[in-house]
């Protein structure tokens, strides 16, 4: 995991044009590069690497809490998932407590067996709220 590279950037187009990020389908290279650019000078993004970056995410902070968004891209399969995802729990921003608000549980459930998150609430619409405490 470190902080966007400029050689990462061939890999975001791949998963831009593959649909994994939430902007026009109909951006030139250069106005992409722009844009994750402009992310990553505004909000601390980060590439997760397993043989080569298999996803991007951005850590909004809020006083000593940081609330992580995480998207993965399409290659990455479901074992470099919980294996990136382990070692950024464990070792990642180790001086901040973590929150994560999830749609689907099954993962974080699986994150808590392992001892890296805990429940510790359920929003109203549903979905379910976890933290990974300061170490």
């Amino acid at each position: 995991m470190h902080l966007v590279e400029e050689s990462d950037l061939k890999y975001y187009w791949a998963a831009y044009k593959k649909g994994a990020f939430d902007l026009p389908v109909d951006l030139a290279q250069e106005a992409f590069t722009e844009q994750i650019t402009t992310l990553a000078q505004a909000v601390p993004t980060y590439t997760l690497i397993s043989e080569h970056p298999i996803g991007m995410a951005t850590v909004n902070h809020f006083h000593d809490f940081a609330w992580p968004s995480v998207t993965w891209f399409s290659w990455a399969t479901p074992r470099q998932i919980v294996e990136t995802s382990v070692y950024a729990l464990q070792e990642g921003l180790r001086d901040t407590t973590l929150m994560f608000i999830v749609d689907s549980a099954s993962f974080s459930t699986h994150m808590a067996r392992y001892g890296l998150l805990s429940r510790v609430g359920k929003l109203t619409d549903g979905r379910k709220m976890y933290e990974r405490r300061k170490w």
